[in-house]
């Protein structure tokens, strides 16, 4: 997210922006439907997102890990259990099997190889389980601005061009990852500075250069076409449909808050 914060240095030698791993994202929050009980947060910083889960839904287990571990925290008063591990260099310590929601919130675009790491993943999660994904969205139109206009591409401390970011995602270059393992059944294009003028790029060239964030709530196996949500939008084979198999207007997603997702 760009929002200023102080910075500090984390065990191992991660600099990190202060309020990065404290950050509730309720916008990811809102698009569950169902009520998780058993919660796994990959890449979960000090919790942030648990604790919003856990104070909307109170009583259910909570499951964090994280290749960076801040030694001054207490994981213990968020997490059940908290497992300081690399999950690309070693299995995740933990059962995917026994979950109902993994949270997967700005971690793919971190990993050397997160197709890999995705199709893994949900090899071994149980049919029904949720995944939620956050990625940052390089297509955003002041990133491909300011690389048109300044003929470089450059890293920066924070934001979509973030240094430590080893894998950029569009739109399409998302959805595309996501649906060879999982359907994907919502899609928010998210833009938290939103203005006159993303609100007219949205309109004039479609919401993958609006949104700042790509949101996207999964789920493995198919879902049925009467557990659709309301206002959701979903990827089947044909195409994008609505509850009850309607294709969804891009009109009336924007009145619901929901995308449709857009067109292949």
């Amino acid at each position: 997210m760009a929002k200023s914060h102080q910075s500090k240095t984390l065990a191992g030698g991660a600099h990190v922006t202060e309020g990065y791993y404290d950050n509730g994202r309720p916008e990811t929050i809102d698009m569950l439907v169902e009520r998780p009980a058993r919660v796994l947060d990959i890449g979960c910083g000090r919790g942030g997102v648990t604790r919003e889960l856990q104070r909307r839904h109170p009583g259910l287990v909570s499951v964090g890990m994280d290749a960076f571990c801040d030694s001054s925290h207490n994981y213990r008063t968020t997490f059940d259990e908290f497992h300081h591990v690399d999950i690309e260099a070693a299995e995740l310590p933990v059962d995917l099997a026994t979950f109902d929601l993994v949270l997967l919130l700005d971690v793919l675009e971190h990993l050397r190889d997160p197709h890999s790491f995705f199709e893994r993943m949900t090899a071994q999660l149980n049919y029904g389980c949720y995944i939620l994904v956050s990625l940052p969205n390089f297509h955003y139109y002041p990133n491909l601005l300011r690389i048109i206009w300044s003929g470089r591409f450059q890293y920066q401390s924070e934001g979509i061009m973030d240094r430590t970011h080893l894998r950029f995602f569009g739109y399409k270059d998302a959805r595309d990852m996501l649906a060879k393992d999982v359907s994907i059944i919502r899609y928010i294009a998210h833009n938290p500075m939103e203005s006159r003028k993303s609100r007219i790029i949205g309109r004039i060239f479609g919401d993958q250069y609006r949104a700042y964030q790509n949101l996207f709530l999964c789920r493995k196996g198919e879902l049925p076409s009467s557990g659709a949500p309301s206002g959701a939008t979903a990827v089947g084979s044909r195409g994008v449909v609505g509850p009850a198999g309607m294709p969804q207007s891009s009109a009336r997603n924007r009145l619901t808050g929901l995308t449709a997702l857009p067109p292949r």
